[in-house]
């Protein structure tokens, strides 16, 4: 098969009835032995193929354990890698990829929700900040009272911290 034959998925189904497109018609499945393998590739239409994997049906939905984790995230990595090169036709795989990590780790790995504080302390020790680094958002003696659980965060001191540390409100509530 080469890739400049098969412009579009349409095409490619004339030659591959089985195919079946996934992430934005750029990744595509191809049935094998009445579903009982699946090739896949990514297609750059017209241009490039990328064989990505042959799986068996069982192997092709989900990662199964910390091994398969493992080779996944490599391979993730590799992706990541190829894109930030400049090949931006990965997207879409790359996504798939990473989707099948965090379906994995959510699942044997769960991360309960932190609370405001535990996430203010956390970003703190990311940034390096010490309470006295934290003055341009409320009085050191209301950062050391919200640290120590004496006191809630108020709207406009959740406002100011997302905005320094570049995250989302929610993560204070």
């Amino acid at each position: 098969m080469k890739a400049n034959q098969y412009p579009d998925i349409v095409e490619l189904r004339k030659s591959f009835p089985t195919a079946d497109p996934v992430a934005n018609n750029t990744l595509i499945c191809f049935n094998i032995k009445g579903n009982s393998y699946r090739f896949i590739v990514h297609i750059v239409w017209g241009k490039t193929v990328f064989i990505r994997e042959l799986l068996t049906h069982a192997d092709y939905t989900k990662i199964h354990n910390d091994t398969d984790l493992d080779r996944v995230t490599e391979y993730a990595e590799q992706l990541a890698a190829l894109f930030e090169a400049g090949n931006k036709e990965i997207e879409p795989l790359f996504d798939y990829v990473v989707n099948m990590i965090e379906t994995y780790e959510d699942i044997h790995y769960p991360v309960g929700k932190s609370s405001p504080v535990e996430m203010l302390k956390f970003l703190m020790d990311r940034h390096g900040h010490k309470q006295k680094d934290l003055t341009d958002i409320a009085p050191k003696s209301t950062i050391s009272e919200i640290l120590s659980g004496k006191k809630d965060m108020s709207k406009s001191v959740i406002r100011k911290l997302a905005e320094k540390y570049h995250t989302n409100h929610s993560v204070f509530f």
